[in-house]
């Protein structure tokens, strides 16, 4: 599943050897195949511990981090995160970094999830729900290919049409 040593020791709870690979060498930022680095995993189980060992550097880890213990309910973890983003933010410039992939707000997965005890930190830090206006849109999606060939078993004769999109219809002509 291209899990390095450190997401296999998390995965585990092996917090010895987890000690020895972080003192060993620099945290590894590999990721699994699912995308997850050890410090992912590390915020997914709740783990105090790992998450100081591979330490959030960027704004950006500290979110995704964040978002994770979230959606898993670790309060605490939540309230610990929340106090390592730079500046503190709060209120509305709290709420526009929290944002997952399919544009739902921390507060808003929480909720869907049950999580009431994080859903209170969140709201006493000032998190509100996003409106869409918000969220990053996706990029749009490639145009379709300027050509393309279809063959089209047909006997007789045919009729061809061109449409305003610029697709070319073809159609059998009844003959008798």
């Amino acid at each position: 599943h291209g899990r390095t040593a450190l997401h296999i020791c998390l995965l585990l709870g092996d917090t010895d050897s987890l000690l020895t690979l972080v003192a060993d060498s620099s945290p590894s930022p590999a990721t699994d195949e699912f995308g997850l680095t050890p410090l992912h995993v590390a915020a997914s189980i709740g783990d105090f511990l790992a998450v100081d060992l591979l330490c959030p550097t960027s704004q950006s880890d500290v979110v995704d981090c964040v978002m994770l213990a979230c959606r898993h309910g670790h309060s605490e973890l939540v309230e610990s995160l929340l106090s390592r983003l730079e500046g503190e933010p709060s209120g509305s410039a709290l709420s526009r970094l929290l944002f997952d992939r399919r544009g739902r707000s921390a507060l808003d997965v929480c909720r869907s999830l049950g999580h009431d005890d994080v859903c209170s930190i969140l709201e006493r830090r000032g998190v509100v729900s996003i409106p869409p206006s918000f969220v990053p849109s996706p990029p749009p999606p490639p145009p379709p290919p300027t050509s393309s060939y279809w063959l089209i078993p047909m006997s007789g004769r045919v009729s061809t049409s061109t449409e305003s999109d610029g697709r070319i219809l073809v159609s059998p002509l009844n003959v008798r």
